[in-house]
């Protein structure tokens, strides 16, 4: 299904008198065009030229969209494990902060165990 603005045009090869048919539109910002071409002696037409050269400019585009996808999925697995990484770094970060924690917590405990010890002994 073309889902693309197209322009066709139909011209003679001066140098091999072969009837050509192009077929262009833009994907990516960029020209794309595909060819259709008959031999000078075969009985040309127009309309299978142009249905020829159509198909193989959806040809084209499609190769193009498929490149284009396999350098986006690139771009997500790399952003996948990206993600991956930072989770594992979060979940050590937060797993050090437990034990930080608890270590303050027995210090704490000492503490005031200490004081509770040399309050007694004063008094």
């Amino acid at each position: 299904m073309r889902n693309y603005e197209t322009k066709t045009f139909d011209y003679i090869d001066k140098k091999t008198g072969a009837h050509i048919v192009k077929a262009e539109t833009m994907y990516a910002g960029k020209p794309v065009s595909a060819f259709a071409k008959c031999a000078p002696g075969d009985t040309f037409s127009l309309a299978f030229g142009k249905e020829v050269a159509l198909r193989r400019l959806d040809h084209k585009i499609a190769l193009k969209r498929a490149a284009s996808m396999k350098e986006y999925a690139k771009f997500c697995k790399m952003n996948l494990e990206f993600i991956e990484n930072e989770k594992r770094r979060v979940k050590t970060a937060l797993q050090r902060a437990e034990v930080a924690y608890s270590d303050r917590m027995v210090e704490a405990r000492d503490l005031d165990i200490e004081i509770a010890k040399m309050l007694s002994e004063l008094g």
